[in-house]
């Protein structure tokens, strides 16, 4: 497999909700599936996310003067809470302390942490017996 390399920083990135599509320096947000190519080491994920994301309705007021700045703050709201809902569900399943980095086979459920998963035999997410690990790397 051919190994891609990111311009901008992998924890900025995963910070942002993006992970890595394996297409190129292609990254894809984890909520919204908005994706993005082509970025500097001077871009910032969470605000290019905000910059090429759906487009907002913006209100005027009775001057006919555009008043965005509470949409864009409902936006970057939004982006906080899909970003910690992202945060909980890679968190251990058995520490609750940790990142969870180890993919368990065969259910493909990424639910623990190297320090939690040599006392693993089964599935905190599904009960499932596991049969084999893999130590993934996210951003």
């Amino acid at each position: 497999m051919p190994d891609w390399t990111f311009t901008t920083d992998p924890e900025k990135l995963a910070n942002a909700g993006f992970y890595a599509t394996g297409y190129h320096d292609v990254v894809r947000c984890f909520a919204c599936g908005l994706g993005l190519r082509y970025m500097k080491p001077e871009d910032d994920p969470l605000i290019e996310h905000i910059k090429h994301g759906r487009p907002r309705q913006e209100e005027t007021d009775e001057n006919g003067a555009t008043n965005s700045t509470n949409d864009e703050m409902d936006e970057l709201s939004r982006l906080e809470e899909q970003n910690a809902q992202l945060r909980a569900r890679t968190t251990c399943k058995v520490c609750r302390e940790r990142q969870a980095i180890i993919l368990l086979l065969p259910c493909s459920h990424l639910a623990t942490c190297v320090q939690c998963e040599p006392n693993l035999s089964i599935c905190p997410v599904c009960n499932r017996q596991v049969v084999e690990t893999v130590k993934t790397f996210l951003g």
